[in-house]
């Protein structure tokens, strides 16, 4: 099967990662992923063990929880089996989400002790790298 789908979008994750690394905010994050999630055909997400196969994305905490499951399910195939490349891409995008979400809320932390950026959306640069220039008030 192709990693991709016809009908409903690009499930690939390097279509997507460019969105994901630059998301400014979880709430963001959070609708990239949603979208994302939107774009897999029913086809697709038959092939995918239990919670996986689902379309929702309830809060920013099911990214680490589908994070985590994909990349266990994923780890437990081998290249030949039918589902291993959504299984892929699923686990690379929601790693990559999961990364980010732990980024925007490091910087979130660090943005709350003695600075004047609290609530500032963080600047993406290449890649998506942090690029805030945290100032001490």
């Amino acid at each position: 099967m192709r990693a991709q789908t016809n009908a409903c979008g690009e499930i690939r994750f390097e279509a997507w990662q460019s969105q994901i690394e630059q998301a400014g905010d979880v709430d963001q994050l959070v609708q990239t992923m949603r979208r994302y999630l939107a774009a897999w055909s029913c086809e697709a997400l038959a092939l995918l063990p239990g919670d996986l196969a689902a379309r929702a994305l309830p809060d920013r905490d099911s990214i680490c929880i589908r994070a985590y499951l994909a990349s266990c399910a994923e780890l437990a195939l081998t290249g030949e089996d039918p589902s291993y490349v959504p299984l892929r891409e699923m686990a690379l995008a929601m790693s990559a989400a999961a990364t980010r979400l732990r980024a925007l809320e490091a910087y979130r932390s660090v943005a709350h002790i003695g600075t004047g950026n609290v609530g500032s959306m963080i600047p993406a640069g290449p890649r998506g790298r942090l690029e805030a220039d945290v100032k001490p008030l």
